[in-house]
């Protein structure tokens, strides 16, 4: 493998779709200052060949539709799939629960508050990243289960006086595969929705040439989507063996292994070129 650009993400043993894929993901996550300061309300929409509408409409802070439409008819609120408690928000709405500046106004879920903030629709394919995040909306319950897994596996770790690195590596391997897991399975759920809407409302979100122009470029944008996460482990991991007081062989072999196994989690292969 190649040396990477300084200003490319430093990535244990990747590709160059790879890193392809991970910039094609991070624009999607560029956000207008306007939009990101609650300047702009949201507003978007992009119509299907067979003139169904995607209509994505922020009439004033706090009251948002998010809709499939069809000469001037609601065929389908997209509010009707979040999990139980859930809403919508975005950076005009004040009582928002994302308070950092950096997160405001892109894609994600806040399980405290209940919460989907949503991004700016710059692109058609934003849909399937809404998607996405409504899939989050119901992992709640399996959300608690890794949690209590990851917190265990300390407990255990530190009752059998296990060494601090293998110990914190433990910890955060089991975070890795929650957050692998739970990120599939939303991926998984939005590819299931976008069918369900092929087959109820005729629009092909996967197959329509204007949003994807091939089935490589969808693999991209949900593994483009996986590799940013296997980014921050990798980090977070490598920081930690950097910093810790243990001797470097024994460090280097140790966050050799778990990067190894977030390479399976985080399924490189899947953008091998």
């Amino acid at each position: 493998m190649k040396t990477p650009d300084k200003d490319k993400p430093q990535i244990y043993d990747a590709t160059k779709r790879e890193y392809d894929a991970i910039a094609k993901i991070r624009e999607h996550g560029v956000v207008s200052p306007e939009y990101r300061e609650g300047e702009r309300l949201l507003e978007y929409s992009y119509t299907f060949p067979n003139g169904t509408a995607f209509v994505v409409k922020e009439e004033e802070p706090g009251t948002i539709k998010i809709v499939l439409e069809k000469e001037g008819k609601t065929l389908f609120d997209f509010a009707s799939l979040l999990g139980s408690g859930y809403t919508w928000t975005t950076p005009s709405m004040s009582s928002g629960s994302v308070s950092n500046r950096e997160k405001r106004g892109v894609f994600l879920v806040s399980r405290p508050t209940k919460e989907v903030s949503l991004g700016e629709f710059k692109h058609p394919s934003a849909l399937l990243m809404l998607l996405h995040e409504i899939g989050h909306t119901h992992q709640d319950e399996v959300s608690r289960k890794w949690e209590k897994q990851q917190q265990d596996v300390l407990v255990e770790n530190i009752q059998r006086k296990t060494n601090v690195l293998e110990t914190i590596l433990s910890a955060k391997g089991v975070r890795s595969q929650a957050q692998s897991f739970l990120e599939r399975d939303a991926w998984a759920y939005a590819l299931r929705m976008a069918r369900k809407l092929k087959r109820e409302f005729d629009v092909d979100l996967l197959g329509d040439p204007h949003i994807f122009r091939s089935k490589e470029e969808l693999e991209d944008l949900i593994y483009g989507a996986l590799l940013t996460y296997r980014i921050d482990h990798e980090r977070g991991a490598k920081k930690y063996g950097e910093e810790t007081v243990l001797g470097k062989a024994y460090v280097e072999k140790e966050l050799k292994k778990h990067l190894v196994k977030l390479l399976t989690l985080f399924d490189k292969e899947r953008l091998k070129k």
